[in-house]
């Protein structure tokens, strides 16, 4: 997952670079970010969960 959003982010720092605002690779950027967001909480809690 982390490889995947580094890559993303460097095709979107080249996006920015070259003024294209609105593309697929903005959108994936966003949704990696929410979905790895969402996996380092469970990750959180099912470790809080393992320790009690």
């Amino acid at each position: 997952m982390q490889g995947s959003l580094q890559t993303l982010l460097l095709l979107r720092t080249h996006e920015l670079a070259e003024q294209r605002i609105d593309t697929p690779i903005r959108e994936a950027v966003r949704d990696f970010i929410l979905v790895g967001s969402q996996l380092d909480r469970l990750t959180h809690d099912i470790s809080a969960m393992s320790r009690l």
